[in-house]
C-alpha cells in the first residue's frame, strides 16, 4: 500500500513544473511591493515559522506568503526556526530580541520584526502559560489570536500499517489498532514489536534530561503508581539507573516484556505528551516502554520510527511525515471531557484547531493582511492536497521550502473560489481608517461618493 502510494506520487511529480518566481498571473511585480512602516521604520512583514520542515505548517505559510506578496503587495520574509516551540513564537511576536533564550528573552519593548505565526497549538499548559505571560507585558496585550487555521489536528499513539497487518494475519491474531488488544492480562502484543532493548539508545534522551512537566503529578493521581517516579514526583523513573532511557509501564516492569513507544520532544527537553502515554499504559495495562527522542522535528525521531518501524509512536494528523509506512491511530475510548478535566487521560485526546497568532502591531501596519489571515481557513482536504503535492516535489528535489511553495502555488491556481473571498476589498475601511477625497479636500461618508456601490 505504501509503495503504490509512493509510485503514484512520483508519477504525479513528473508532471509538476517547479518554479520559484511568481505564482499568480496577476501577481504584483516585485518592484511595486512595499514594506510595513511603523514609527518611521521600514521592514517586510515577518512570519515566524515554528517548524520549518513540516508540510502541514509550511504549506499554509506559503499560501499566506504568496497572497500577501502577490495580491496585497507587501514584501515578506519567512523565519523558519525548526524548534517546534510555541513559546518562542509568542516572544518573537512580542519583539523580544532572544525569543529562544529560556532564561532571558530580552523583551525591551522594541518593535517586532515578526508579525505572524501560523498553526500554533495553544491548548497545552506550557503554551497557555507563556501566551498569558507575554500578554501581561503590555496593557491590552502584545498578541492577538485570529482564530483557527480551519482544519483539526489530532494527536495520538500511532502504528505502522505493516505492523498492524502482521498482527491481523497471525495464527493468533490481534487487532493492534484497538487498545484492548494490548491488555497484558489476556494478550502478548509485544511479539509483533521490536525489542525496546535493541533500539539505539543514543537517539533517546536520558530520563534525567526530561524537563519537569507540570502534568507529571496527574500520573500518580490517576494510577497510584509511585514506582514510576523519582523521589520528588517531577520526572519519570526510568529503567537503567541515572542514564536510563526507558520508562517501563507497571504491567511489564518486572518481566521486561515491553514494547517500545516513542515520543518526541519540543526544543530538545519537553517531552511530547508523556503523561498521556504513561496513563494509558497503566490504566489499560499496556506493556509499554516509553522513550523520548531528541526534538520532534529532528532526524532522530523520524530515524527511530523509520528504522525500527515495529514501534508505537506519538504523532499527529494531518501529516505526510511518515507516509511511507501509512500509520494509523490506536483507537481508545472516545474523548471524555470530565476525565480530562480532572487530569485522567485514558480516553482519546480531543482534536485541536491550530491557531493564527499575530503581533498586535499588525492591525496598524497591514490591516488588510490581518483581515485576510483572519478569513483564511483551510479544510483537511485542502491541506492534504497541498501536502501530497509538496511531498512529491520534495521526493524529486530535496528543497523543502521550494516544495512547500510550489505545492501551495498549485493549490492557489486551482482553488480561486476558496481563497478569493479571503481578500479584503481595496476600498475597505479598517479600524482607525477612512476614505478621503483629495481633490475635494473632504472625508467621504459613504462609498458611493467615491464611485463604488
Amino acid at each position: 500500500m505504501a509503495q503504490s502510494s509512493m509510485a503514484m506520487l512520483l508519477i504525479v511529480a513528473a508532471h509538476i513544473r517547479i518554479s520559484w518566481s511568481s505564482c499568480l498571473q496577476e501577481a504584483i511585480p516585485l518592484e511595486r511591493r512595499k514594506n510595513l512602516i511603523r514609527n518611521g521604520t521600514s521592514q517586510p512583514l515577518g512570519i515566524w515559522n515554528v517548524y520549518g520542515q513540516k508540510f502541514q505548517v509550511d504549506t499554509p505559510v506559503a499560501v499566506f506568503q504568496i497572497l500577501v506578496e502577490e495580491v496585497l503587495g507587501y514584501n515578506v520574509f519567512v523565519d523558519s526556526r525548526g524548534t517546534g516551540n510555541m513559546a518562542h513564537a509568542f516572544y518573537a511576536l512580542a519583539g523580544c530580541e532572544q525569543p529562544e533564550n529560556a532564561q532571558n528573552q530580552s523583551c525591551t519593548g522594541r518593535p517586532t520584526k515578526h508579525h505572524v505565526s501560523m498553526a500554533l497549538h495553544l491548548s497545552n499548559n506550557i503554551s497557555a502559560r507563556h501566551f498569558d505571560k507575554v500578554q501581561r507585558m503590555k496593557m491590552g496585550g502584545m498578541l492577538e489570536d485570529l482564530g483557527s487555521v480551519g482544519f483539526v489536528s489530532q494527536s495520538g499513539i500511532q502504528i505502522s500499517s505493516s505492523t498492524l497487518q502482521r498482527g491481523r494475519e497471525s495464527s493468533d491474531p490481534l487487532f493492534l489498532d484497538d487498545f484492548r488488544s494490548y491488555d497484558s492480562r489476556f494478550h502478548s502484543p509485544e511479539r509483533f514489536f521490536q525489542d525496546f532493548r535493541d533500539i539505539d539508545k543514543n537517539l533517546l534522551l536520558p530520563c534525567r534530561a526530561w524537563d519537569t512537566d507540570p502534568e507529571m503529578p496527574f500520573y500518580f493521581n490517576a494510577t497510584g503508581d509511585a514506582e514510576g517516579f523519582n523521589v520528588n514526583f517531577s520526572r519519570a523513573e526510568c529503567f537503567g539507573g541515572g542514564d536510563g532511557r526507558w520508562w517501563l509501564a507497571p504491567s511489564c516492569r518486572s518481566n521486561r516484556r515491553c514494547l517500545p513507544c516513542i515520543t518526541g520532544s519540543s526544543d530538545g527537553k519537553w517531552a511530547i505528551y508523556p503523561v498521556e502515554i504513561m496513563q494509558k499504559a497503566a490504566i489499560w495495562r499496556m506493556p509499554l516502554a516509553l522513550g523520548v527522542a531528541h526534538y520532534n522535528g529532528s532526524s532522530a525521531f523520524k530515524e527511530l520510527v523509520m528504522t525500527y518501524r515495529d514501534v508505537l509512536f506519538m504523532f499527529w494528523a494531518p501529516s505526510v511525515e511518515f507516509i511511507e509506512i501509512s500509520p494509523v491511530f490506536v483507537r481508545f475510548p472516545n474523548f471524555n471531557f470530565t476525565q480530562w478535566y480532572n487530569g485522567i487521560m485514558a480516553s482519546t485526546r480531543q482534536g485541536e484547531y491550530p491557531r493564527h497568532v499575530v503581533s498586535n502591531e499588525l492591525m496598524a501596519m497591514a490591516p488588510d493582511a490581518r483581515v485576510m489571515l483572519q478569513r483564511m481557513k483551510l479544510s483537511s482536504e485542502d491541506l492534504n492536497r497541498m501536502m501530497l503535492r509538496s511531498y512529491s516535489l520534495y521526493a524529486m528535489d530535496p528543497c523543502f521550502s521550494c516544495a512547500a511553495w510550489n505545492g501551495a502555488c498549485a493549490w492557489l491556481e486551482n482553488n480561486r473560489n476558496v481563497w478569493m473571498p479571503w481578500i479584503p476589498q481595496k476600498t475597505a475601511c479598517f479600524a482607525g481608517q477612512g476614505m478621503y477625497d483629495a481633490p475635494q479636500l473632504q472625508n467621504l461618508e459613504i462609498r458611493v461618493d467615491f464611485g463604488y456601490p
